[in-house]
């Protein structure tokens, strides 16, 4: 079996990041030898991936080794390496893939929590807001999507929502949630009914902590009026608001409690 590999420049990099990448984008050989994957960063040292599989993929390539996988996802635990290595072997012939140990838990029921160690985060079961973080026994949020054009509107009251899991993987949750957003008030020059869609990460770097982040889509092109008719631009205040914190956030802050 031949020996290769793929170099990926990552840097700079923030500590703890997650990197999802699909097959096509790495453009591996038809004969790759998914089972004989193994990824390192710039001092050799192994780096933690899964492969998985997207729901929302739509690729072009084919593999003969017929894996059922689409994606690659790795954790960056350290912030100190430019690049990372995927080594593979190139053969008809492949061998089994073996799962990570470090895994995320999602409980099963009709309330969505995602959870790792003594963190763990849980949706509301209507309107698909974060209701509850809980870290180390102690309860903080909802975190929800808020709108306001002079009148506010949250998350978990918005309309025609639905929730889609994108990804069950290992190490790596993958969660859609769309829906609408009414925007409205005194301070609106047009009111009306913006669409959204939200796309969150949750992953694990060492198998106790929780990570996350969150992809916002506003579509402006499929916003309507308050009756239902097209709609002109609408130009809403949105933000996240998190309740029941004891310290204040600031844009892109970490919420780290001891």
């Amino acid at each position: 079996m031949k020996k290769e590999s793929i170099i990926l420049n990552i840097f700079p990099l923030n500590k703890n990041s997650l990197i999802l990448l699909d097959f096509d984008e790495l453009k591996f050989p038809e004969d790759t030898d998914f089972g004989s994957i193994k990824v390192t960063d710039g001092k050799n040292r192994p780096i933690m991936f899964e492969l998985i599989k997207r729901a929302d993929y739509k690729g072009n390539l084919n593999y003969v080794n017929g894996t059922g996988k689409n994606c690659i996802a790795m954790i960056i635990k350290g912030n100190d390496s430019k690049y990372l290595r995927i080594l593979f072997k190139r053969s008809n012939k492949p061998t089994n893939y073996d799962s990570p140990k470090e895994t995320l838990g999602m409980a099963n029921g009709s309330i969505l929590k995602i959870s790792a160690g003594n963190s763990s985060v849980s949706f509301e079961k209507n309107g698909y807001s974060i209701e509850k973080i809980q870290i180390n026994g102690k309860d903080y949020g909802p975190l929800q999507l808020a709108a306001s054009g002079g009148s506010v509107f949250f998350q978990k009251d918005m309309q025609n929502a639905s929730l889609e899991v994108i990804s069950d993987a290992s190490i790596a949750k993958i969660i859609k949630i769309k829906g609408s957003l009414k925007v409205y008030g005194d301070k609106c020059k047009s009111k009306g009914i913006l669409p959204i869609e939200i796309l969150y990460y949750f992953y694990s770097p060492d198998g106790k902590n929780l990570m996350s982040k969150a992809e916002i889509q506003l579509k402006y092109d499929e916003a309507t009026g308050l009756n239902g008719s097209k709609s002109g631009f609408l130009d809403p205040l949105v933000w996240y608001r998190l309740d029941k914190s004891n310290k204040k956030l600031l844009v892109n802050d970490f919420l780290q409690i001891q």
